[in-house]
Formats: structure tokens, sequence, C-alpha cells
């Protein structure tokens, strides 16, 4: 195996190790994990921390991830396509908090030297959401890129266990609450050209 592939062999067996007992998991249950001699792990990487940088690294990285969106059928229809996309989003949220809170919850100071995402750098992921949204603006109220921007808040809150209580909302949710809103259509205020308002159905 090519040393770049055993590196991503090994990072991929070790990840549910870390979620679950964060720092805390001992050389010996990652080297079990990757179906390795722990003496292989060292060849690989420098130490622990060097996998446990590894790991981050590998959940953050949002490529697999936009990939994965930009491969949903464009031929579904627009709420559709939404639900797999927040699908998607929810999963790579649920893996990143997995991994940060057990580290964090065990070696706090090992998050404290990582280097944070550049807000004002691109964005490859939202940027195929739009990609994905863009076809059908005209369904949209909003700008798509607004549309994107509050869809990917509301899911970050929305899945998110400390912001859900532990109650995250399921992918038809969120995109039910983005497009249709919480209140009962029936009973929306309706703004006439006057500026008054009425009580009806909302077309």
């Amino acid at each position: 195996m090519a040393p770049d592939e055993r590196r991503a062999a090994i990072v991929a067996a070790v990840t549910p190790v870390f979620r679950e007992h964060g720092a805390n998991a001992t050389t010996r249950q990652l080297a079990a994990a990757a179906g390795v001699a722990e003496v292989t792990l060292f060849r690989v990487f420098r130490d622990k921390d060097a996998i446990i940088d590894a790991v981050v690294e590998s959940v953050t990285e949002v490529g697999p991830w936009a990939a994965a969106v930009q491969g949903i059928d464009p031929t579904l229809p627009l709420r559709s396509r939404l639900v797999q996309a927040t699908t998607i989003l929810q999963q790579r949220i649920g893996e990143v908090v997995g991994i940060m809170m057990a580290i964090g919850r065990t070696r706090p100071q090992r998050l404290q030297g990582m280097r944070r995402p550049d807000p004002q750098a691109p964005d490859p992921l939202l940027d195929a959401v739009t990609a994905m949204v863009e076809p059908d603006a005209s369904e949209l109220r909003l700008p798509v890129a607004d549309s994107c921007r509050l869809l990917r808040a509301m899911i970050f809150a929305g899945s998110h266990p400390f912001i859900t209580d532990n109650h995250p909302l399921t992918p038809d949710e969120i995109v039910d609450v983005l497009l249709d809103g919480i209140r009962v259509r029936e009973a929306r205020d309706i703004t006439g050209p006057t500026g008054t308002t009425s009580r009806g159905r909302n077309r």
C-alpha cells in the first residue's frame, strides 16, 4: 500500500475510536482498529497527537461532501434535492461536532492551537449547494446565495446537540421550514396594494 493510502486507511479506521474515547484513546486501541501493530502507527505518524491532527483534518475536509452534493440528481424536484443536500450536510456536521466534542472534552488544549477556518475563504460545500439550487431561483423569494446561507445556518442550528437539546431536526423538517415557514398557511396575513392586511389563504 502506498504511504498516502496507508495513512488515509489508518485515519478512517481510528476516527470512530477517537469519537468514542476522545484523546484518551490508547495507541493499542488505535492499532487494533486499524488492524496494524502499534509500531506501524509510529512509522506513519510522529505520535498520537499527529494522529489526532490527521483525524481532525480528515473530518473537516469539505471536498468529499461537496462532491456528494454535486452528485445529487438534478432532475429531482427542488424540495427533494434540498432534502438530500441537507442530509449530506447534517452527516458532515455530525462527524465534525462528534470529533471536536470528544477531543475537546478529553484534551481541550489540543484544539486551541489548531488553525481556524477563514470565514472569507471560498466554501466549496456552500458553492455546491448554491449551484444545485440556482436553476430554481425563480421559485425563491430570496436570492439563491442568501437562501443557501440560510439553509446552512438552519442545518447547523438544527443539528448541533447543544442547540437542539439532543433533538435534532430531520432534513425534511429543515427544508419544510426553509421553504414554507412555520405559520399555518390559512392564517397568514396577506398585504394588499394599499398596505392593509386581511386574513385568508396564502396562495
